[in-house]
């Protein structure tokens, strides 16, 4: 094990465990490293999900 992280270190790789999942249309966006798997959920730039966003504030 030791050896794969020395192997990470000395070329900046990381391991993108981390998924981000726009919660209004289930696109995957963005990936994030994480120590291990998660998921996290937010919005997407599709002007259809930004524009129920503005809905709820009403």
């Amino acid at each position: 094990m030791d050896c794969t992280n020395n192997m990470i270190e000395e070329n900046g790789l990381k391991n993108e465990l981390g998924t981000i999942i726009c919660k209004r249309c289930g696109t995957v966006f963005a990936t994030i490293p994480t120590n291990g798997y998660k998921l996290i959920y937010g919005i997407c730039q599709n002007d259809n999900c930004q524009e129920q966003i503005g809905g709820e504030n009403e």
